[in-house]
């Protein structure tokens, strides 16, 4: 190989490499935060009080979102919980599927913040869904790592 090709190689592999460091040690904060969440935040059974899917101007694109009113109890008292954008779509269908899992009416576990019970959390008993974030930065960072590897090996060859 020549040493032209190699010390191209040899950039994209630190690049790559590079890459994949920074996907990984932003996924790590992304998980902390959430875990921190399940360790500490009570979970409840909520009221599903109304579920709609509306248009919201983002950046100068309109997009279509959903919009959940909940209702449950959190030391004693009854707290409405709002929450906004719990999955956003330019195509309403993709939207209208997100909000079909929470039809008014229905009741769905919450996690919710003890010191502001109306900042609640959603899917955190669907772990998958829950840290889709940090599993995706990892699974990203990983795969670049990998590369990197995969190219300073050629550079040696």
């Amino acid at each position: 190989m020549e040493k032209n090709s190699r010390v191209t190689i040899s950039v994209f592999a630190v690049a790559a490499f590079l890459f994949g460091v920074a996907s990984i040690a932003l996924a790590i904060p992304f998980y902390w935060k959430q875990s921190s969440v399940i360790r500490n935040w009570p979970s409840t059974m909520a009221n599903v009080r109304s579920s709609e899917v509306v248009q919201i101007t983002q950046g100068g694109q309109k997009l279509w979102a959903t919009r959940f009113d909940f209702t449950f109890e959190a030391d004693h008292k009854i707290v409405l919980a709002t929450v906004n954008g719990y999955r956003q779509a330019a195509m309403r269908d993709r939207v209208d599927a997100a909000a079909q899992r929470y039809p008014a009416g229905s009741t769905r576990l919450i996690r919710y913040n003890p010191q502001n019970p109306s900042d609640i959390r959603l899917d955190t008993d669907q772990p998958r869904r829950y840290y889709q974030l940090p599993i995706a930065l990892a699974i990203t960072g990983a795969t670049f790592i990998a590369i990197a590897l995969a190219l300073f090996y050629i550079t040696k060859l």
